[in-house]
Order: structure tokens, then C-alpha cells, then sequence
């Protein structure tokens, strides 16, 4: 059952989630402005002007948690208050109810191309997967529903979550001698910043998705690529240095987008096998991939995404302002750059 009261709501969360929702609501408001001293040590008061970026952006993101987590718990006591008065109002019981309203149903048919589409990832036979697939099917399109209803509801009622977005600190990125696409007006400086591992799978999802958003914003962002190579394999390196020798013959986003097409078959000779496939010149891409400037760049790279303490990928800052993406990257970055422009 997903309905949920606030006391439930509360139960189920983590204890340091708890703790938050009790001290933050004081400390959130101070925390907002420059003034406000956050805390003292030897002597010294520090506050949003004098401390770490680093702290800055740790903070941000607890006040960022803390408001997402706040929303969610009036979003559920919201539709609780909608349902129990819409129960009393019909003489039905809320579980009747809400089973009324969210019931959902799962075909054959989506079943199927659901499991065409991750056959990859799913190691049991079609009719062995099915049951579970119903029900992570039906779960989805009910929970999809479910949040549907609460949007049509806040906007019915004009909803408005009063407390403050926090403010995301912003970071100085040494983006010079890396790769670069698009223009950016000298009065409307947008530059988005993607660090990425050419064998991350959501990176090659993000590298999708950034091929139908930005031409969405041309002579508007300034796409800045940084390589960050942190799979095991070392796979991921050797291609990031190829990108280096491909640029040097003005055919890095070539060699770029063809490495994420072809991410499953990337191996050891993936460099020269790239190369080989977009006809650059194979002498001088293997005499720049031996030498020490290919492994500087990536060392380069490397070291600036430490320096910002990047520890995933695909990782994304736009205007120096590090960007979540949580489900939808092209939504997300939209939001992110129309806010910049703005």
C-alpha cells in the first residue's frame, strides 16, 4: 500500500534524515546569507564568505537533500489529506479508494519489449523473468501515476513549497587547452562542463542526450569536455589519450562521439582501431599516442577533476555550478542553463 501518513513517513526515514529535518529548518535560513556565521574555532568565526568551496558545495547539498526530502513528505500529506476527504465524502474506505484511482494494468506486449530492450542485462529466460517484470512494470507505471496525481493536485491548489532554494557555490574550472563546441555571446557567457569516462554507460546516455541539446542553445553555451578516466580497465585512458592525438588533426568530437558508439567493443587497441576508422593520418596519431604529451594531457584532465573533488561520472557544472542529474540529463542541464542565461 503507498499510502502513507505524515508519522509513517518520518519512521521510514534514515536517522541522520530525521536529524536533518530538526535542525536544518533552523540553521537553513542563516546558512542562506554571507552574514550568518556558521561556526568558530580557535578563535576564528567563519561563515559562506571565508570558508572552503568545497564546504560550501558539502553544505549545499544537505540544505538541497533536506529540501527535496521536505517536499516529498508534504507531497504524501498532501494526497493523504485529498484522499481520507474524498473517502469521507464517498462512504469508501481509503484503501478502496486509492486502489480506485492508481489502479493500473500491464500488457503482454509492454512486458515483452521491455525485456527486448534489456536483454542484455536480464540473465533468465523470457518466462522465467515475466513475474518479476510485471511487477517492477506495474510498480513503475503506478508510481508514475501516482505522481501525476499529486502535480495535478499542487497545481489545483496552487502550491508553493515556501522555503528557499539553497544558492550553489561556484567553482573556478581551468577549462583552457581543452576541448571546446559552440559560441558563447561575450554578454551571455554560458559555459557547460561535462567530465566523463568513455566506458561509463550513463556517460554514453549523457553524450546522447547533449546531442539534441545543444544545438537547442547554439551561440549560447560553450560546451567545454574533460576527460575523467576512472574505470579500472585503463581502457578508458588509452581512448582519452587517443582523443588528445585525434585533436592535434582536428578530429576530437568525431573520434569522441565514435568511441561512445562504439563503447562495448572498446579494448586495448581501441585508439588506433578509432583512428583507423575515421581515416586520420595513422603515422602521427601513433607517434603523438607514444609520446608523453598524450599522457600529460590526460594527467591534466585528471587533475583537475580531483582538484573539484569530481568522484563520479558523468559529472556536470554549468557556470562553475555543479549541476545533479538525477533521472532526465537533458531536462536537468535545460533548467541549469536557462537559469544561467537568465
Amino acid at each position: 500500500m503507498f499510502f502513507i501518513n505524515r508519522a509513517s513517513y518520518f519512521l521510514s526515514l534514515p536517522l541522520w534524515l530525521v536529524l536533518l529535518f530538526l535542525v536544518i529548518p533552523v540553521t537553513y535560513a542563516n546558512a542562506q546569507s554571507k552574514d550568518s556565521s556558521l561556526y568558530s574555532m580557535e578563535g576564528k568565526t567563519y561563515n559562506a564568505d571565508n570558508i572552503d568551496v568545497h564546504l560550501q558545495q558539502r553544505i549545499y547539498e544537505l540544505q538541497s537533500e533536506y529540501r527535496q526530502q521536505l517536499d516529498h513528505a508534504i507531497s504524501d500529506w498532501v494526497l493523504d489529506s485529498h484522499l481520507q476527504a474524498e473517502a469521507d465524502k464517498q462512504n469508501k474506505s481509503i484503501d478502496k479508494l486509492y486502489e480506485e484511482i492508481f489502479k493500473v494494468e500491464v500488457t503482454e506486449k509492454e512486458i515483452k519489449e521491455f525485456y527486448t530492450r534489456n536483454k542484455g542485462r536480464i540473465s533468465y529466460p523470457y518466462e522465467k523473468a515475466k513475474p518479476q517484470l510485471k511487477r517492477y512494470l506495474r510498480n513503475k507505471k503506478q508510481s508514475d501515476k501516482r505522481r501525476e496525481y499529486i502535480a495535478n493536485l499542487k497545481k489545483k491548489g496552487d502550491f508553493k513549497l515556501l522555503v528557499a532554494k539553497p544558492i550553489a557555490p561556484t567553482f573556478e574550472i581551468a577549462t583552457a587547452g581543452f576541448p571546446t563546441k559552440g559560441t558563447t555571446p561575450k554578454d551571455k557567457a554560458v559555459e557547460l562542463v561535462k567530465f566523463s569516462d568513455y566506458q561509463c554507460p550513463h556517460c554514453k546516455e549523457a553524450h546522447e542526450a547533449l546531442q539534441t541539446l545543444l544545438p537547442k542553445y547554439k551561440g549560447k553555451v560553450k560546451f567545454v569536455h574533460i576527460d575523467f578516466p576512472i574505470n579500472s580497465s585503463g581502457i578508458s585512458r588509452k581512448v582519452a589519450r587517443g582523443s588528445f592525438c585525434a585533436k592535434k588533426q582536428n578530429k576530437y568530437w568525431e573520434y569522441h562521439s565514435l568511441a561512445f558508439k562504439r563503447q562495448g567493443s572498446l579494448s586495448v587497441s581501441a585508439p588506433t582501431e578509432l583512428a583507423s576508422e575515421l581515416k586520420l593520418d595513422l603515422k602521427a596519431f601513433k607517434s603523438c599516442y607514444g609520446s608523453s604529451k598524450s599522457n600529460d594531457y590526460v594527467e591534466k584532465s585528471l587533475k583537475v577533476a580531483r582538484g573539484l573533488r569530481v568522484n563520479s561520472t558523468p559529472t556536470f557544472f554549468v557556470n562553475g555550478k555543479r549541476v545533479f542529474v538525477h533521472h532526465d540529463t537533458e531536462e536537468a542541464l535545460s533548467q541549469a542553463i536557462d537559469a544561467a542565461l537568465q
